[in-house]
């Protein structure tokens, strides 16, 4: 039925149903009635006009990882620690020029000064990736309150955030990247008190929001791994920061668990938060009809810089015995995986534990130990 019929329709409703009047002014009422009624049907066009053009420009969920060599630091801490050995101990320095030949994730932090430092940080970094046509790895790692304790500057600590991310989006630009937010912070939030959990929780929505509107990052959510928080909990925590544009969950971020567990539980998380968003193939999250959908419309990326070897149990502080893992790789976009990345650089301290020094500072002997512990170092693996 068209909008002209159905005013007519109301205009004749209600003439039937009040006293009839006299004929000069009924007619002008039906005529107020009939422009009422077509000033309503066209305004209900303009409606659905707009409502259909913005579910049209709806951007698209984004799609993997455009197909790129990962980018390599020829000046990385492993590279720089290869060449001050070469004259002195030719072998261990073969070892970490090993390690350095492989593309590792760039850190950005408080560690940088301010909001310009980490901008000018970023920038070159993406600069010298773009002018090699590669793709560059960054992890955002700026959150206050990471000790899980009050701090009295909070509000300050939120504003020189909101500025780094700015900082960050600004120095990426319309550049590709790959963006890693904030490791653990999803995981590790049930310390913090109600308050900074609130504002933990703004802020890493500010963060997706900022670096999601970049046209050709792709933006990955630290997600944990399997020995921390249980997928359904994990799910939960997401739902409430996650954001369309976001491609998926980064995983085992300097942690130690077997690949094929890790993606197992990224798969997991990603089934129960597309069943909490409603998603109708995801009613059962269990169903193989969800995980065709998680697998078509998200990614993963798994740290695999410290999984070669054992999985250590209740020690993840620069523990012994354990081992580079697979080489990093982006894979071809079938199964969900969009990469295997070395997130934490390997070498990389964990802090002051076992021997090793401060956090950050890279650790020339647990270096070696990582590298000569792997199975893809002790069958040369290339590239």
């Amino acid at each position: 039925m068209s909008s002209t019929l159905r005013a007519n329709d109301a205009i004749i409703g209600v003439i039937r149903g009040r006293r009839r009047r006299t004929g000069a002014i009924e007619l002008l009422r039906v005529v107020r009635l009939r422009t009422i009624a077509a000033a309503c049907a066209a305004l209900s066009g303009v409606t659905l006009a707009v409502a259909v053009a913005g579910m049209r420009s709806a951007a698209p969920p984004p799609g993997p990882p455009p197909a790129m060599p990962l980018w390599v630091d020829p000046d990385s801490q492993a590279a720089r620690a290869a060449r001050a050995l070469a004259a002195t101990r030719p072998d261990d320095a073969a070892a970490l020029e090993w390690l350095a030949r492989r593309p590792q994730a760039t850190w950005l932090g408080p560690w940088l000064g301010s909001a310009s430092g980490l901008a000018a940080h970023a920038r070159r970094t993406v600069a010298a990736a773009t002018d090699s046509r590669a793709l560059a790895t960054l992890v955002l790692y700026a959150l206050p309150a990471r000790s899980c304790h009050f701090e009295a500057r909070d509000q300050e600590l939120a504003r020189s955030y909101r500025a780094r991310v700015r900082a960050l989006a600004d120095a990426v630009g319309r550049r590709p990247a790959l963006i890693v937010v904030e490791p653990d912070a999803v995981a590790e939030w049930r310390c913090l008190p109600p308050a900074q959990r609130a504002q933990r929780i703004a802020l890493l929505r500010y963060a997706v929001a900022r670096l999601t509107a970049l046209p050709a990052a792709r933006v990955y959510l630290d997600a944990g791994h399997p020995s921390w928080q249980p997928a359904s909990a994990m799910a939960r925590r997401l739902a409430r920061i996650w954001s369309p544009g976001l491609r998926g969950v980064a995983l085992n971020v300097a942690n130690f668990q077997p690949t094929a567990r890790v993606v197992a539980y990224g798969r997991a998380i990603l089934a129960r938060l597309a069943h909490l968003q409603g998603e109708r193939s995801c009613r059962r999250p269990a169903a193989s009809a969800c995980r065709r959908f998680v697998e078509k419309r998200f990614g993963l990326l798994v740290d695999t810089s410290r999984n070669g070897g054992r999985t250590p149990r209740g020690e993840s502080c620069n523990p012994r015995g354990v081992a580079v893992g697979e080489p990093p790789r982006l894979l071809p976009p079938l199964a969900g995986v969009d990469g295997l990345l070395w997130i934490k650089g390997p070498g990389s301290s964990d802090g002051s534990c076992n021997g090793g020094p401060p956090g950050g500072v890279f650790w020339v002997e647990y270096a070696l130990e990582l590298v000569r512990n792997s199975p893809w170092f002790k069958r040369g693996a290339a590239g």
